[in-house]
C-alpha cells in the first residue's frame, strides 16, 4: 500500500516487488485527502526507466543512468525471477485492495506492517461494514514504525487524529512498535562499492539494475536528500546510508513470524515509555520493540544490500538439486554450482530437504524453511 500521494512512488514499488520475483503483488494507492504533497525523486531513481521527462531530476545530465543496457538486465532478470513474464503496471484503490487480498485467507493469519502514515490503516477500521468486518476476523497482529514523523505529529499531512485514534480504535492484541533503528550508528543500505561512487562523484559508473540499491544510491548520492545518509544527518559528516527505522520494523515482523531467523530483538510492554509517539498519545494499547544486540542487528540488516534473490542465476546440466519431500519430486528443481544454491523462479519451498546432486557427491540442507538455510549463500 502505498499512503502517499507522490506519482513516482508506485511505479518504484512494482519496480521492487518484480525484481524479487512477486509481480503478483497488487498495489494500492491512497484515495482520500492528503495535504502538503512531498516531491520524492528518488522514487524515479528506482526504476531503469524514466518515466516522466517533464521531471529531470538530474537524469537529463546522467543519461547512462537509464540506458538501453540497463533497461534490458532489469527487463531480463524480472522476466526470470515472475516465471517468464512481466505483468503491466496498475495500480488500485487501497480499501479495494485491502478487501479483496485479506478476504482470500484464513481467518485471524494476516500480519500488517506499517512503515508510513496511518491513514491508510485507520480508515480501514471505518470504511465500511465489510472492511470492519475483514479486518475485525482476519487481521492478527499488527507492527508500526512509531515516531513523530511516521504518526504525522505535526499535522502536516493531515493525518495527527488518524495516528492516535488507530491506537485508540484498534481493539485487538497490542500493536507492536518500534521507536528503534534511529539512532545514529544504524545506518544502512549503503555497501562499499556505493560509497566510494557517491563520494568519488563516479555517479555514471554505478551499473546495478537493482532497483533497491539503485534507490539507496541515487537518494543517498543527490540533492538534498543526500545529507540524511551522512552522519548527524549533516553533509559534513561520515556517508554510511540512511537511518533504519523501517528497516527494523519490517525485521522485526518477519522475525515474528518465523521467516528470519535471527536474535538481538524482544518485544514487551511498554513500560510507561511514550517517547517517540507524538504530544497528545496517551493510548496504551502497544507492546515496543528493543535491540538487545544492536550491533547484531545492523550487521544483519546491512548485509541484505548485497544479497540478490533466491532466484536461478545459472543453470548448468551436471549440477542438479531435487526438491525432495517423501520422496515426491514434483516439478520443481535448483541448481548448484560450486556447492551455491539458486531457486527456480522463487517457489515457496515447504519444509524438506534439499538434497544437492553433484556427480558423486550429495550436499543435504535441513531447515523448517530452505529459505533460511540459503540466505548465507547468496552474496
Amino acid at each position: 500500500m502505498y499512503n502517499e500521494k507522490n506519482g513516482d512512488c508506485p511505479p518504484a514499488i512494482k519496480a521492487v516487488n518484480q525484481w524479487y520475483g512477486r509481480d503478483d503483488i497488487p498495489i494500492g494507492v491512497w484515495g482520500g485527502g492528503f495535504a502538503n504533497v512531498e516531491d520524492s525523486p528518488w522514487c524515479a531513481y528506482v526504476r531503469t526507466i524514466q518515466e516522466n521527462p517533464s521531471k529531470h531530476y538530474g537524469l537529463d545530465k546522467y543519461p547512462n543512468w537509464f540506458s538501453d543496457k540497463l533497461n534490458s538486465e532489469f527487463s531480463s532478470a524480472v522476466i526470470a525471477r515472475n516465471n517468464g513474464s512481466i505483468t503491466k503496471y496498475a495500480t488500485q484503490m487501497s480499501m479495494d485492495v485491502y478487501k479483496d487480498v485479506i478476504s482470500k485467507v484464513p481467518d485471524g493469519s494476516v500480519t500488517i506492517v506499517s512503515i508510513g502514515y496511518p491513514e491508510d490503516l485507520y480508515t480501514l477500521l471505518h470504511y465500511d461494514d465489510s472492511a470492519t468486518n475483514l479486518w475485525k476476523s482476519k487481521v492478527g497482529n499488527m507492527y508500526l514504525m512509531g515516531g513523530g514523523y511516521n504518526l504525522d505529529s505535526g499535522n502536516s499531512h493531515g493525518f495527527r487524529e488518524d495516528g492516535i485514534n488507530l491506537y485508540k480504535d484498534w481493539g485487538k492484541k497490542p500493536i507492536i512498535t518500534t521507536c528503534e533503528g534511529g539512532e545514529d550508528y544504524m545506518r544502512t543500505g549503503l555497501n562499499q562499492d556505493m560509497v566510494t561512487a557517491i563520494t568519488s562523484g563516479h555517479f555514471t559508473k554505478f551499473k546495478s539494475a537493482s532497483p533497491v540499491k539503485r534507490g539507496y544510491f541515487y537518494h543517498c548520492g543527490m540533492r538534498y536528500a543526500s545529507q540524511f545518509c551522512h552522519t548527524n544527518n549533516n553533509p559534513s559528516g561520515q556517508l554510511k546510508g540512511r537511518l533504519s527505522w523501517d528497516s527494523f520494523t519490517i525485521l522485526l515482523a518477519a522475525h515474528d513470524i518465523g521467516a528470519v531467523n535471527i536474535q538481538g530483538i524482544e518485544t514487551r510492554p511498554d513500560g510507561g515509555d511514550l517517547g517517540c509517539f507524538p504530544a497528545g498519545f496517551n493510548e496504551r494499547v502497544f507492546y515496543l520493540a528493543h535491540m538487545t544486540n544492536g550491533n547484531y542487528v545492523l550487521s544483519y540488516m546491512q548485509s541484505l544490500i548485497n544479497y540478490e534473490p533466491l532466484i536461478a542465476q545459472k543453470v548448468k546440466e551436471n549440477y542438479i538439486c531435487q526438491h525432495m519431500h517423501n520422496n515426491v519430486v514434483p516439478a520443481v528443481y535448483v541448481a548448484c554450482e560450486n556447492k551455491l544454491v539458486y531457486i527456480i523462479h522463487g517457489h515457496r519451498f515447504a519444509s524438506a530437504d534439499l538434497r544437492c546432486v553433484s556427480h558423486s557427491k550429495d550436499t543435504v540442507i535441513s531447515s523448517a524453511d530452505p529459505r533460511v538455510a540459503f540466505s548465507n549463500l547468496f552474496l
